[in-house]
């Protein structure tokens, strides 16, 4: 299985860089024709293109040197066909073609949760792992609202604009932030040190339930007016990959073994403040009425931020890392 691994991942380093080339000549093409839901769509197929491998090549890919396991295999694979039915469901085509797309895109993620459950069934204590797990778990949360998205249904009265930033939302936090926590509790530097270890349970405590408590909040907010946990909620989530940042930018960071590594990572790491800084100001200012930042100030300098410099930079950092990490490099990760 060493080769099929190493094979594989590849082939997922490849659909990243050929997802990356589509999405950018897409990107430059429409760019004259920019406008907010452009922008959101955008946003959603570099991660449909882009995270998304880097997601299998990061967390799936090494499982298939321990486990041999099929399952695995198959969501590796399927990812670049599974990416382009929702790509197309993105264009303005006949509702049947993009609810086709959308729904085919669920199944996958339905399919890469199963490898997010059996990883967490297996890793017992390991909190890490447990992350990793989550990460793969969440995504067709995102997928069910993208479909809803594209089929014009409107859970919990939201309207269509809101189900669309929240299918954004669940492939971006949830999936990056936790495949993240759950690559940096692996650091030798982090487990090492007792603060490391103590700050660390603390965060993946909190990244493991935020996207729960965001859900729950939102839902109330829609039932009942009171968007007071819906506030509590996104604060708490913020904070929280605030301390993502702070390990990234002081544990992951100096220890990676490549420049490229350590660039991507610090980049991350100080992203964060500034789309959390976005996402609080957003809450509060909701909450209170006491100043209003605008959806396409969201979509600068949250959305983009977290797709560009948190994600794409944060995730290509952990890639060079694992090139030149010889174990890891040995189990094709």
């Amino acid at each position: 299985m060493r080769t099929t691994s190493a094979s594989l991942a590849r082939y997922a380093e490849g659909s990243a860089a050929l997802g990356g080339i589509i999405w950018l000549g897409n990107a430059v093409l429409g760019f004259a024709h920019r406008s907010f839901i452009g922008e959101v769509a955008a946003l959603l197929s570099f991660a449909f293109l882009v995270i998304m491998p880097f997601v299998m090549r990061l967390v799936v890919v090494p499982l298939v040197s321990s486990w041999r396991d099929r399952l695995g295999v198959a969501v590796v694979v399927a990812q670049p066909f599974a990416a382009v039915c929702a790509g197309v469901a993105l264009l303005p085509l006949a509702a049947t073609v993009r609810v086709a797309g959308a729904g085919i895109w669920l199944l996958y993620t339905m399919s890469v949760a199963m490898v997010g459950l059996r990883l967490v069934w297996r890793a017992r204590r390991d909190v890490a792992a447990w992350c990793r797990g989550a990460a793969l778990g969440y995504v067709p949360i995102g997928a069910a609202w993208f479909l809803a998205a594209q089929a014009h249904i409107a859970p919990l009265g939201l309207n269509g604009m809101l189900v669309l930033l929240t299918a954004m939302h669940f492939h971006y936090i949830p999936l990056v932030g936790l495949t993240m926590t759950g690559l940096v509790g692996e650091q030798g530097a982090v487990r090492r040190q007792p603060r490391g270890r103590t700050i660390y349970r603390y965060l993946a405590g909190g990244m493991l339930i935020n996207p729960l408590l965001v859900a729950l909040g939102i839902s109330l907010t829609q039932l009942t007016g009171d968007d007071r946990v819906e506030t509590l909620a996104a604060l708490l989530q913020a904070g929280t990959v605030i301390v993502l940042g702070v390990l990234l930018l002081g544990y992951a960071a100096p220890a990676a073994l490549a420049p490229l590594a350590r660039v991507g990572l610090f980049l991350a790491g100080a992203a964060v403040f500034v789309s959390m800084a976005a996402a609080s100001l957003f809450a509060v200012g909701n909450a209170t009425g006491a100043w209003a930042i605008t959806y396409p100030q969201m979509l600068l300098f949250h959305g983009w931020v977290n797709a560009l410099c948190f994600g794409a930079c944060g995730l290509c950092g952990w890639l060079a890392n694992a090139h030149a990490t010889p174990e890891l490099a040995g189990e094709g990760r």
